[in-house]
């Protein structure tokens, strides 16, 4: 836990569990730090990844996805943030 994202990019439908999770361990353990997610899924369906209240899911994108669409999302939120990064790594437009 030494290391603290500024985005959470998460798959909706992974085989032991889904992105759902992680949002509850946020919203639920004080030390998993609140990040803007990314949500992507292969479905349409995005009801099942609203469940968790407190956390807002910033953006959901069906897959495929090209990398390019993925980085500007991934920019894009980071930007609409207003969170200082807490990363070595820079992201520029």
């Amino acid at each position: 836990r030494d290391f603290e994202p500024d985005v959470l990019v998460l798959e909706a439908e992974l085989p032991r569990g889904q992105g759902d999770g992680v949002l509850d361990l946020m919203q639920t353990e004080p030390d998993v730090p609140v990040r803007p997610v990314i949500v992507l899924s292969s479905r349409p369906d995005t009801e099942g990844l609203h469940r968790v209240g407190a956390i807002e899911v910033a953006e959901y994108h069906q897959k495929p996805l090209t990398s390019k669409k993925l980085r500007d999302a991934i920019v894009r939120v980071y930007h609409e943030s207003g969170v200082p990064s807490r990363t070595a790594v820079t992201l520029q437009e």
